[in-house]
């Protein structure tokens, strides 16, 4: 059996589409979590692990903007 220690294991910020695609997933949730299915369905490691980042950042964002709409929007749109 194989054993992969923390130096060989992929990191999603090795990836050379990190960047776009982590702020595409920020911008645009639904899109992010589109882009981590299609990467976690090809079968590099690195594009899965790609992948597994895109979900986990596009559902963060989904909660904290569902918080920060219920802690402020209310009143912004009582405010115009």
């Amino acid at each position: 059996m194989d054993k992969t220690t923390e130096e060989t294991k992929p990191k999603a910020a090795n990836h050379p589409d990190y960047g776009k695609f982590t702020l595409i997933a920020f911008i645009l949730p639904f899109v992010g979590i589109i882009l981590g299915i299609v990467m976690i369905t090809k079968d590099a490691p690195l594009d899965k692990k790609l992948g597994e980042h895109l979900i986990a950042a596009s559902i963060a964002f989904m909660i904290l903007s569902g918080i920060i709409w219920a802690m402020f929007g209310p009143n912004l749109l009582f405010a115009l």
